[in-house]
């Protein structure tokens, strides 16, 4: 760690320049704010050959401070940043020397007076000179404890009249000092914040949480001494409530189970040895689906003969096992089957779904097209022959 007290550079090496006038002073007796050197030579700027370690070391005693403002007297850390940059300024100045080291051996007390009057000084940086704040006139001493730490005639007037040559030379303090070096100050300050705010919650929530216990069990002492006192046996009223929660549970399920039947029955997807039950009037009748209705005409291309295999493979590998038969065209031993009636199962979810929403699909098996749409049964046409088990097998 490095010494927590450092010299300050005097801003003004040469009083003036050979030959020159010597600058008029203020009415606080201090040079003229217009002279001060704020160029990229000062000591406040910022030097990419100053490493961050060295730059940190030199401000030691600015960084001490700004902590103990913003964590020992709990101050807002952007008003603390400005207030720093204000005292810098002072020091820089001339109006107080080494003024931040003395203030690191004072009470808390006073560092509190002094930082709320740096407050005030930088309200009427803010104040434009045509408003009322402060209100004139300003007497010498209308910051007395600044008057007197710093040993000089600075007032309220003072910043108000020059706030034109100090809001600069304290902005370039704040960017080229303050922020590089309590950066890491505000990173931990804000991470505490954080830390404390989740901590300040989760005793928050468990006091309540406690407490709400605690006013429950007070609750069931009194309810049980009231009953007490009229004479009503508790052991019974607990084996009550036991029996009423048991009744209530059971009835409770019954509900539900019945509310889930009766859903299954209204939705129509309910299906008992390939019968489907539909809920008419709350009587659960079944539904047959004509097979004529659970049917797919598929034709083929004249030269690219296709068999019931390769039909129920594809469909089956899409669709699962869904197929109930499979009629092909009856042809002559050795002639080419033109189309063929496939029959959904009862379990297929609709012709749809096959068909991809489509009225007409057509499907690539093995290489060769098939085209399927619904089957319509002409009126001279005799209805689809239920399949053989030998059929349906293959």
């Amino acid at each position: 760690m490095a010494s927590s007290s450092r010299p300050r550079p005097h801003p003004h090496p040469h009083p003036h320049p050979p030959g020159a006038a010597a600058p008029e002073t203020s009415s606080c007796g201090t040079a003229a704010l217009g002279t001060a050197s704020w160029g990229s030579k000062s000591i406040w700027s910022s030097n990419s050959t100053v490493t961050q370690q060295e730059f940190t070391s030199f401000h030691n005693i600015d960084r001490l401070l700004f902590t103990r403002l913003v964590q020992s007297l709990c101050r807002d850390m952007g008003q603390s940043m400005q207030v720093m940059a204000l005292w810098l300024w002072l020091e820089k100045t001339g109006e107080s020397r080494q003024l931040v080291d003395c203030m690191l051996k004072w009470p808390d007390t006073l560092v509190t007076f002094l930082a709320d009057e740096a407050v005030l000084c930088l309200n009427c940086l803010d104040t434009p000179p045509s408003s009322a704040f402060p209100p004139p006139p300003h007497h010498p001493c209308d910051i007395p404890y600044t008057h007197f730490v710093t040993k000089s005639k600075v007032s309220l007037q003072f910043f108000r009249d020059n706030r034109l040559d100090i809001i600069p030379g304290i902005t370039k303090i704040i960017n080229e000092v303050c922020a590089r070096a309590f950066e890491d100050i505000i990173l931990q300050q804000l991470q505490d914040m954080g830390k404390n705010s989740a901590v300040f919650m989760i005793i928050t929530t468990t006091t309540i949480i406690i407490i709400i216990i605690i006013v429950m069990f007070i609750l069931q002492i009194c309810t049980i001494i009231i009953l007490e006192l009229v004479g009503i046996n508790i052991i019974m009223i607990i084996i009550i409530k036991i029996k009423w929660c048991r009744v209530v549970v059971f009835h409770n399920t019954l509900i539900i189970k019945r509310q889930i039947f009766n859903n299954e029955i209204a939705g129509g997807n309910m299906f008992i040895g390939g019968i489907k039950i539909s809920a008419i009037q709350n009587q659960q009748q079944p539904e047959i689906i004509p097979q004529d209705q659970r049917t797919i005409f598929l034709t083929f291309s004249k030269g690219y003969p296709i068999s019931e295999t390769e039909i129920r493979d594809f469909i089956s590998s899409k669709h699962g096992d869904c197929i109930e038969a499979i009629i092909m065209q009856e042809r002559a031993a050795g002639e080419q089957p033109l189309y063929a009636r496939l029959v959904l199962d009862l379990s297929c979810s609709s012709i749809e779904a096959i068909l991809g929403g489509k009225s007409k699909a057509k499907f690539n098996i093995n290489g060769k097209h098939v085209w399927a749409r619904k089957y319509v049964r002409r009126n001279n046409e005799a209805p689809t022959p239920s399949p053989s088990p030998s059929s349906s097998q293959n």
